[in-house]
């Protein structure tokens, strides 16, 4: 009597194991009081795959979203506008109201999902510098001055071992100055039922491969453990091709515990607790000091009562939680800042963000009790108890103040605040836009997100002296296409608040974008993400240093420019691609089977309106005359908007990426005389601009 037939599954052996062709990177950080917490998600951003095997985000894809992720929240030039907003986080996930929706990671086949989508495609993000560290060191090429496409995903994406279409990397950023990561990523294999008993000569398919007939079903590993691999583990178990130089920079990086993962690949659909933050019973005594030291009028800082908060090692954090779940009460109080000043003695940085209510009182006390005083500062713009005037009278009675950073709510729904406040800093008679040499808005973070531009649409746009960059006027044109005329692009960068040294660092990485590309309609919205993702100046290293700045980005209808105020700078780039025909012949013929070899070039040009009252756009009138505007290069640009620039680290550096773009591998040759980065002359800038006030 034979047997019954059970039907079994095997593994086809005419195609390999397959790797997920998207990726999705998460920032998290443990929070709470004395890292007693869990680990919670800041941000999150997709990197879709494309229509086609050579668009998936694999192998060195993943590698280098990591590394640029790692290096983004690694400079210290962003760890203040991080640590302001994970202070923030801190009250956020605090509040059960703010539990996250949670949203599960398609596992729909990439070939079916929209590919590419506005960053905003998900609103604004709760802490939007933060989202911005993350979009730009995932999908900026640094190499190539341009971004690649991603999507900002809201912070209740979750992953799950049932996804076959995404790799999941983790960067935890707890402690910025020893950041970790970790990838998971599981293969899938094409499994066949077999439903009969093999004959002894099975029949090939049509398809002619040696895989028996049956069902056919993807299917992932058995083995999909919560243990994250490193970057040379996850190499080798998809077999990718050798990436040394990304597996030996992020060796360097320690991997991730499991705890990070909590949060993000839950083990089950229950909803998760809210953050819970108290002192320990070891710290009752000090929060009983606390409270009867917030009953007085007037602090008596005395020895014996700085021995009396300082007898417990973490007197700092316990004051800082207790003042900040009564600041709503006792923010505008000048005892307030008395305490907050205490807590934040000897440090640079005093971060006020967390903390509500605060008045110009308690804001000045806070920085005359500082004992060392520090350069920067934190405010949440959102809760103050003053007026924006009051405060900013209390932040200028402190001249060493270099830095200042303004920031929102995450649960934040109106942007009125941050413009009244930005208003007063531009009019106080104070000048404290002088004052600041960093201004750090995190409304102009969220505008991308949101789809509005912080500054009102309208022309002329607000001349500010210490920001002076208005537009960006961008022409591009080719040779040898003839039918092929000329197309002009007019940026608006004055919401990027970028001084003159901020200016010349993103400048030269928006120039790379241009030379490194032969593509003759050039991607140059992503390519102004140069301005957001460059060196802190260009006295600084530009492989290994960078600062995050706000995104640039298009509203829907951008006005006309109507007027050039006085004293604001604009640039002008004309790009062209020249065609080397080579041994094709004047016409290109007889030898069409040779390809093309083209060469980017720029002509650029700053140019300052000095013609008192501005200069008008009066279109189809006279042309801009000699005297009414002054036309000069990046060195005398900062000769003139940033008169302490050390202008032979200026010349060194614009010599060195000269040299690095003459030597740009795969581009043809320009024609002789040609020069692939040079300055406008006078003349040609003004007819150029004439061009575009005409259009």
């Amino acid at each position: 009597m034979s047997s019954v037939f059970e039907p079994y599954w095997v593994k086809a052996s005419s195609q390999t194991p397959a790797a997920p062709d998207a990726l999705v990177v998460y920032i998290v950080a443990k929070l709470g009081l004395n890292g007693t917490g869990q680990h919670y998600p800041l941000a999150v951003v997709k990197r879709e795959g494309g229509l086609i095997d050579l668009d998936a985000v694999q192998g060195r894809d993943v590698l280098s979203a990591i590394l640029g992720t790692v290096a983004v929240f690694s400079d210290p030039a962003n760890h203040v506008g991080i640590e302001s907003e994970l202070s923030l986080a801190d009250q956020f996930y605090q509040d059960p109201n703010n539990r996250l929706h949670r949203t599960e990671l398609s596992n729909t086949p990439a070939w079916m999902r929209r590919c590419i989508a506005p960053q905003w495609e998900c609103g604004v993000p709760e802490f939007p510098f933060i989202s911005t560290c993350l979009l730009l060191g995932v999908a900026f090429d640094r190499e190539r001055g341009v971004g690649l496409p991603a999507l900002h995903a809201p912070l209740g994406t979750v992953f799950s071992d049932t996804n076959m279409e995404y790799a999941m990397a983790v960067v935890d950023i707890t402690d910025l100055n020893s950041i970790r990561y970790g990838i998971t990523a599981f293969r899938s294999s094409v499994m066949i039922q077999i439903h009969e008993p093999p004959r002894e000569h099975d029949e090939y398919s049509d398809w002619g491969d040696s895989d028996p007939p049956g069902l056919r079903e993807l299917r992932l590993e058995d083995n999909r453990v919560r243990d994250p691999l490193s970057a040379a583990a996850y190499m080798a178990k998809f077999e990718y091709k050798p990436c040394d130089s990304l597996v030996e920079n992020l060796d360097k990086v320690e991997l991730i515990d499991t705890e990070a993962l909590e949060r993000i690949w839950p083990l089950s659909t229950a909803e998760l607790p809210a953050l819970s933050v108290s002192p320990t019973e070891e710290d009752f005594e000090l929060v009983s000091l606390i409270d009867a030291l917030l009953e007085t009028e007037r602090l008596d800082i005395s020895e014996t009562l700085l021995a009396q908060l300082t007898r417990a090692a973490n007197w700092k954090q316990i004051l800082r939680h207790q003042i900040q779940t009564l600041s709503h009460d006792i923010g505008h109080l000048p005892i307030t800042g008395q305490l907050l000043g205490l807590t934040f003695a000897n440090e640079l940085h005093l971060n006020l963000a967390p903390f509500n209510k605060l008045s110009s009182l308690s804001l000045f006390a806070a920085l005359e009790t500082a004992r060392a005083t520090p350069v920067s500062i934190s405010l949440n713009i959102d809760t103050l108890h003053d007026s924006p005037t009051a405060m900013i009278d209390a932040l200028l009675t402190k001249p060493p103040l270099k830095s200042l950073y303004l920031l929102q709510s995450p649960t934040s729904t109106s942007d009125t605040p941050s413009k009244t406040f930005f208003s007063a800093l531009t009019t106080h008679p104070g000048n404290p836009l002088a004052h600041f040499k960093k201004l750090h808005v995190s409304v102009l973070f969220s505008s991308p997100f949101s789809g509005e531009l912080f500054f009102p649409v309208t022309s002329p746009a607000p001349h500010l002296p210490t920001h002076p960059i208005q537009h960006l006027f961008l022409r591009q044109q080719t040779q040898h296409h003839p039918r092929q005329p000329p197309t002009s692009q007019t940026h608006y960068l004055a919401p990027l608040l970028l001084t003159p040294e901020r200016f010349a660092s993103g400048f030269l990485m928006y120039l790379r974008s241009l030379l490194t590309s032969t593509d003759i309609q050039h991607p140059s919205r992503t390519s102004l993400w140069g301005f957001a993702c460059c060196p802190p100046d260009l006295s600084a290293d530009p492989k290994t240093r960078v600062e995050i700045g706000p995104v640039p980005f298009y509203p829907s209808d951008p006005p006309k420019v109507k007027e050039l105020p006085e004293g604001s700078w604009n640039v002008i780039v004309e790009r062209g691609i020249y065609v080397d025909v080579g041994n094709k012949g004047p016409e290109g013929e007889g030898m069409s089977w040779m390809p093309d070899l083209m060469g980017a070039w720029v002509r650029y040009a700053l140019v300052r309106a000095v013609k008192t009252g501005g200069i008008v756009v009066d279109r189809g009138g006279e042309g801009i005359k000699k005297g009414e505007m002054e036309v000069v290069g990046l060195e005398g640009f900062l000769e003139r908007a940033a008169p302490g620039v050390d202008l032979g680290v200026v010349r060194r550096r614009v010599e060195e990426f000269k040299r690095e773009m003459e030597e740009w591998p795969g581009q043809g040759n320009l024609r002789e005389g040609m020069e692939k980065l040079a300055v406008m002359g006078g003349e040609e800038a003004r007819g150029l601009l004439r061009e575009f006030f005409d259009r």
